[in-house]
């Protein structure tokens, strides 16, 4: 999964921002995502993401990360919602996510729903874009895990998942 950082503020240098499996959010030279800002601690906080979810954690930071308007106790990951609000210091975000599949790439939920879509009414029963199969034909024991159809079908699937942890 991707995290993508949506800057809420018209006026930001960038958009959003792609997350890496863990950056580190503040004011500091070394820090993934620099804010500056004197609200933004030095170290503020850190996102980890892994294969299905996000996690966030204060870092000690002074004025505090807020999630959908809750204070993060410091030290403590917590998960990162898509969906979410982010503040820290006066930088607002929106969470966002795509799935990555290393075999299919990197796809917005919006592209991979509309991606998939059934064969025409005139297409015969080996359209590619279902491997030849339906997806309710389809089976475990059958599909060919490296076909992208099938491939694509299980993200689909999988779509629910991804909002919770």
């Amino acid at each position: 999964m991707q995290v993508i950082l949506k800057v809420l503020a018209n006026h930001a240098n960038l958009r959003q921002i792609v997350l890496p499996a863990v950056a580190v959010i503040g004011r500091a030279t070394d820090c993934q995502l620099k804010i500056a800002s004197p609200l933004v601690s030095r170290r503020h906080c850190r996102v980890t993401v892994n294969r299905d979810c996000a996690w966030i954690e204060d870092l000690g930071s002074a004025n505090g990360t807020f999630v959908n308007g809750c204070r993060l106790p410091p030290g403590e990951p917590c998960p990162l919602p898509i969906g979410a609000k982010l503040t820290i210091g006066q930088a607002d975000f929106v969470v966002e996510a795509r799935r990555v599949d290393s075999r299919l790439g990197a796809f917005g939920w919006g592209r991979l729903a509309s991606a998939f879509q059934p064969p025409a009414d005139d297409a015969d029963e080996h359209s590619p874009s279902f491997g030849g199969q339906t997806p309710e034909e389809g089976s475990s024991e059958n599909s060919n895990h490296d076909d992208p159809a099938h491939l694509l079908r299980s993200q689909i699937q999988n779509f629910p998942a991804l909002a919770t942890c």
